[in-house]
């Protein structure tokens, strides 16, 4: 979409299907081969204080130490959207690391796991009436790759410049985390199978067939007007709590005439309040620039509550800055060769689903074919 005529948004895929971008990786093929204006100069002259971005935009949106683009909002994190009427009746709130508790983000995989067991009813026939993790695994998406990164492991050895030499998608740590995603369905059995959840219209979190889905930080993923009133925990982790970063971002033509208009445009509607607010009330997500103050006056309820929690693990931003102590940041690239990786990785990640082989040879033969894959790109 050209906007003045020098102005182009770029926007990160949903993560139900494979894509051959995602934020980081197109802004790296835009910066190299076609010509974007750094965005540094003007942000001096425009007195921008950099330091409250949500995240670094040099780190998000850079390339070769350059600032790209800019971020409208600060990327949503995986969280744990919760019937609120489903796990009330059965006590599950009880100790449940909500917001505002002593115990918020403090659960492991491990307690994750018990509660969904808790959460999950199996008839005398073994027909399961209520799922304790509804939205189904099918692909290799930002939800599995999160269960790597939290658990130690990365897809590359290098996951920011675009110089990744080796897949490391087969060593240890993240097939262990790889491992968690499928047994929550194969071992567990704690989740809908992606076939039963096709079955169902709507899904089986809207239909309220399951306790508890994983997804965006948003309180628009699963209205509470259109759905049913819920809670929400941060997605538990093993060894490390885990944050992605690459959403949506705009950026400017260096060959524009409109280049001025373009980013005076762009840098005063980030750094608006005004705007940052309407943006905060149409869409729910938590403006890129300087969010807290912003955050920090809107009524308390579930929209508050959910942006503060995509917060919490961002060094600088969180309001329970112990979260953040820790958090691993990581791009939500697949590399020079994005398509390709993640068809590759989603093949390896359905063929260990349907049992058709194991997480570990699924996915050493998905290392081989991405390292091939890379020796052509070298």
């Amino acid at each position: 979409m050209k906007l003045l005529s020098g102005l182009t948004s770029h926007h990160a895929p949903d993560d139900s299907a494979p894509s051959p971008t995602t934020n980081h990786a197109y802004l790296s093929i835009y910066a190299y081969k076609s010509p974007l204006l750094p965005y540094d100069d003007w942000l001096k002259s425009a007195e921008v204080d950099n330091s409250k971005w949500g995240v670094d935009p040099r780190l998000e949106n850079g390339w070769e130490g350059k600032i790209m683009g800019l971020s409208p909002f600060v990327m949503q994190a995986q969280i744990v959207h919760i019937n609120l009427e489903l796990a009330e009746k059965d006590g599950l709130l009880k100790d449940a690391p909500l917001w505002g508790r002593r115990n918020f983000d403090m659960w492991r995989w491990e307690d994750f796991v018990d509660w969904l067991k808790a959460g999950t009813k199996v008839s005398s026939d073994g027909t399961v009436e209520q799922y304790g993790l509804a939205r189904a695994l099918s692909s290799f998406n930002d939800w599995v790759r999160g269960y790597v990164v939290q658990n130690g492991g990365q897809i590359f050895d290098d996951i920011w410049n675009y110089q990744e030499t080796e897949c490391l998608i087969n060593e240890p740590e993240a097939l262990e985390g790889i491992q968690y995603a499928v047994d929550l369905n194969l071992k567990h059995k704690v989740q809908v199978a992606p076939e039963i959840e096709s079955s169902i219209q709507g899904g089986s979190y809207r239909a309220r067939r399951g306790m508890a889905s994983v997804s965006w930080s948003s309180t628009s993923v699963y209205p509470e007007e259109a759905t049913f009133p819920q809670t929400w925990i941060h997605l538990p982790w093993s060894k490390k709590p885990q944050h992605s970063i690459g959403g949506n971002y705009l950026s400017v033509n260096k060959a524009s005439k409109d280049q001025d208009a373009a980013l005076h445009w762009s840098t005063t509607w980030h750094v608006d309040r005004d705007a940052a607010q309407k943006y905060l009330d149409i869409t729910g997500a938590v403006p890129g620039y300087d969010p807290l103050p912003i955050i920090g006056v809107q009524p308390e309820g579930s929209a508050k509550t959910v942006a503060l929690i995509t917060l919490s693990r961002i060094k600088g931003m969180s309001t329970v800055p112990q979260n953040a102590a820790n958090t691993q940041l990581y791009m939500r690239t697949y590399g020079r060769s994005p398509g390709f990786v993640r068809d590759t990785l989603t093949d390896a990640f359905q063929a260990s689903v349907i049992e058709e082989s194991s997480v570990d040879d699924a996915f050493t033969f998905a290392k081989e074919k991405i390292d091939a894959e890379l020796a052509k790109t070298q």
